[in-house]
């Protein structure tokens, strides 16, 4: 019998947020209305308001009302990467609540596994912090959805679609 486990690293907000930052990072320059967003993303109108609200109150975008009104990206998408959308929506990364909710396990001081868990959590951290807006829109170039990555697998299936057309 199999038992898989989930690690969420990423809550439902914090995914909502990045794919409306490279929603206005795609259309860098105009103002966006939330409705536009929320309609290409599939995001709840609510969410996409809720969240683009907390992003003008941080800086990360910027908000203009009126007929012409809308949102903008306030940076540049090289420079917003994504472990600042996870702090903003969620906190640190977190694996483990023993090192992270600073809760006093009574193994802590003998427990094996605290440093190593430790150091995974700084390269997810560190892997988090090396990816930005920018880069997510490079790897997005040939999707055919917007709110779709191109992985290593879609490539590898992608390719073998060619080769049997061909």
């Amino acid at each position: 019998m199999d038992i898989i486990v989930v690690m969420k690293l990423l809550t439902k907000n914090t995914d909502y947020a990045t794919r409306a930052l490279l929603h206005l990072a795609k259309h860098r320059g105009d103002w966006v209305p939330s409705r536009r967003i929320a309609e290409a993303e599939g995001i709840p109108l609510t969410f996409v308001r809720q969240i683009l609200g907390v992003m003008v109150r941080e800086g990360l975008v910027r908000s203009r009302e009126g007929a012409e009104g809308g949102l903008q990206l306030s940076k540049d998408p090289a420079q917003v990467p994504l472990l600042e959308v996870i702090r903003l929506f969620q906190g640190e990364v977190e694996i483990a609540a023993c090192l992270f909710h600073h809760e006093i396990c009574p193994n802590r001081a003998t427990c094996v596994l605290r440093r190593r868990i430790e150091v995974i959590r700084r390269a997810v951290e560190e892997q988090f912090g090396a990816i930005t807006l920018a880069s997510l829109l490079e790897e997005m170039g040939s999707c055919s959805s917007p709110a779709t990555l191109r992985s290593p697998e879609n490539e590898v299936s992608q390719t073998s679609e060619a080769s049997k057309e061909a």
